[in-house]
């Protein structure tokens, strides 16, 4: 088997384990939201490498990588508007670890965005897909704008009734998230 079947078959797999990762919900710890971007500048340095070892045209290479690359960064342009943060929490026995993503977005009022993930193993994480949240207000005091995400949940002050069941006192109302 030569070298340009062997980086197909890669690129096969890995993005085929990307995909049912995604479609499951779960997602690597480390990469957190920026997994599809991850995706995308491997596929782009293995595609690249497979055109030059099958002698494809040069200047065909060089179209390609540069709409790749203008493609990764369109999207990164796109995550910059919206960056997530990523927190998490511990409870008390350690057994479990909840990540929670957030991020806001004002345009006179304010939406708050937060994704709870629960750890499963060490690398991965599950999203809890039924129990995002999203609050809007319009009454924002004038503080640091970081830290009104942590606030607006509440984040600060978590409150575990037991190893699968943790509330947060939001400005909205309690809000309790159920862990699997």
């Amino acid at each position: 088997m030569n070298t340009s079947k062997i980086i197909l078959i890669f690129l096969f797999v890995f993005d085929l384990f990307f995909l049912v990762l995604s479609v499951n919900h779960y997602y690597l710890i480390f990469l957190g939201s920026v997994s599809h971007l991850f995706v995308m500048v491997i596929n782009l340095i293995f595609l690249v490498l497979w055109a030059i070892l099958r002698k494809l045209k040069g200047s065909l290479i060089f179209l390609c990588f540069f709409v790749g690359i203008a493609v990764i960064l369109f999207q990164a342009f796109l995550y910059t508007l919206t960056p997530k943060t990523y927190d998490s929490i511990t409870s008390p026995l350690g057994i479990e670890k909840l990540y929670i993503a957030h991020s806001n977005f004002s345009l006179g009022e304010t939406s708050y965005s937060y994704n709870f993930y629960q750890r499963k193993g060490y690398i991965f994480m599950k999203e809890l897909v039924d129990q995002n949240k999203h609050l809007v207000t319009r009454d924002n005091p004038p503080e640091d704008a970081a830290d009104m995400d942590i606030k607006m949940l509440g984040l600060y002050a978590p409150h575990w009734k037991n190893e699968k069941e943790v509330s947060f006192n939001s400005r909205q109302g309690t809000i309790t998230i159920y862990l699997e």
